[in-house]
């Protein structure tokens, strides 16, 4: 009779947490990727020549360095 191999203890949480990252790195991957969406989310709307487009890109880009500063701000503390 052959034993089946043992299985490695399911770790639950979401994936950043299994990968050791801390809150603040975490909001600052976010920020960054917010950055970029909205760098190119603006470029495509001025483009387009789309008023509305390029405020809401605008406002995606002021909460994303907004987060990228209380992140490193809770990194240096």
């Amino acid at each position: 009779m052959t034993r089946l191999p043992a299985h490695r203890p399911v770790r639950l949480g979401p994936p950043s947490s299994r990968f050791g990252w801390t809150p603040a790195q975490r909001t600052a991957l976010t920020a960054r990727i917010m950055l970029t969406v909205s760098f190119v989310c603006g470029f495509e709307a001025l483009w387009r020549g789309s008023v509305a487009r390029t405020l809401v890109a605008a406002l995606i880009l002021a909460l994303g360095g907004g987060l990228l500063v209380a992140a490193k701000h809770a990194e240096a503390s």
